[in-house]
């Protein structure tokens, strides 16, 4: 305790294990002591939130597993870093509810199963998926009503089996 202190000895390269000193809360800004380098685990850092701005961290290339920090809740704009590519799994966020734009992340390519998507009902415009291809199972989505205007599809050739659907519609003017 003879130390008082102990981020101008961190600075002056004197003390030696900084993560140490941060650990036991002996070093007040880690913020700075991350940025200049000096306090190695970040992760840990963050995991313990003893490091303030995760977003600015993520965005610096300092914290390493982004997907983690997103799913904890740590880290603030999930759409902004999955458009940055510094999420991994996109999938994964998007289904936890993290992602918010999820046509956006369709339509940028960087949602993976987008059948998927639009089955969980997160893909708000399936038609416009279709349409462009994304979406695989075209007959799938029209039998289960996610698909508005049918007649559209049909004709683009995107639904394969137009007599059933002819039957099926025919059955339900009656």
């Amino acid at each position: 305790g003879k130390a008082a202190d102990v981020d101008k000895l961190i600075a002056s390269g004197k003390a030696a294990d900084v993560d140490k000193l941060i650990a036991s809360g002996k070093a007040a800004d880690v913020d700075k002591l991350i940025a200049s380098g000096k306090a190695a685990d970040v992760d840990k850092l963050i995991a313990s939130g003893k490091a303030a701005d995760v977003d600015k961290l993520i965005a610096s290339g300092k914290a390493a597993d982004v997907d983690k920090l997103i799913a904890s809740g740590k880290a603030a704009d999930g759409d902004k870093l999955i458009a940055s590519g510094k999420a991994a799994d996109v999938d994964k966020l998007i289904a936890s509810g993290k992602a918010a734009d999820v046509d956006k992340l369709i339509a940028s390519g960087k949602a993976g199963d987008l059948d998927k998507l639009i089955a969980s009902g997160k893909a708000a415009d399936v038609d416009k998926l279709i349409a462009s291809g994304k979406a695989a199972d075209g007959d799938k989505l029209i039998a289960s009503g996610k698909a508005a205007d049918v007649d559209k599809l049909i004709a683009s050739g995107k639904a394969a089996d137009v007599d059933k659907l002819i039957a099926c519609l025919d059955c339900l003017t009656r």
